[in-house]
């Protein structure tokens, strides 16, 4: 195991919309609405919710501005998993990549926005129509950044 890794205990259930299916060209893949900005806490929950929908997940790339970082790999049923942190990843983004080297994009809003709202911004997010890139559709539903 990884220094900093995060053993698999009972992850939390993720609040998730992705959308249907494989979206190769999609701007996003859909909306996670974390309960808190701990990834020990969060990450589990999400990645096994990923792997179920795209396959295995080999690497995680978030924001260190808004997270609390120091998390360097979380631990699945697969094993470790590798988490990035980049000043420069846009805060409302998660990029998660396969084991065979897919991206995917989904928006991250912040926890403590109303439900109505997350769940607005997670099916639009998800909405394979949908062009606008994570900070856009936050502003558009009046989110505040994290």
């Amino acid at each position: 195991m990884l220094a900093g890794a995060q053993t698999p205990e009972s992850p939390v259930q993720p609040r998730l919309t992705l959308a249907g299916g494989r979206m190769p060209n999609a701007t996003l893949n859909g909306g996670w609405w974390p309960r808190s900005w701990e990834p020990a806490a969060e990450l589990p929950g999400l990645i096994a919710a990923l792997t179920e929908h795209y396959g295995p997940i080999r690497r995680l790339i978030l924001n260190s501005q808004v997270w609390r970082t120091g998390l360097e790999s979380t631990a699945v049923n697969s094993g470790p998993v590798p988490v990035r942190w980049f000043s420069t990843t846009e805060p409302s983004l998660l990029i998660a990549i396969t084991e065979p080297g897919n991206q995917i994009n989904l928006l991250v809003v912040p926890p403590g926005v109303k439900a109505a709202t997350a769940q607005a911004a997670m099916d639009k997010a998800a909405d394979p129509a949908n062009r606008l890139q994570a900070p856009a559709i936050l502003a558009v539903l009046s989110v505040p950044a994290g």
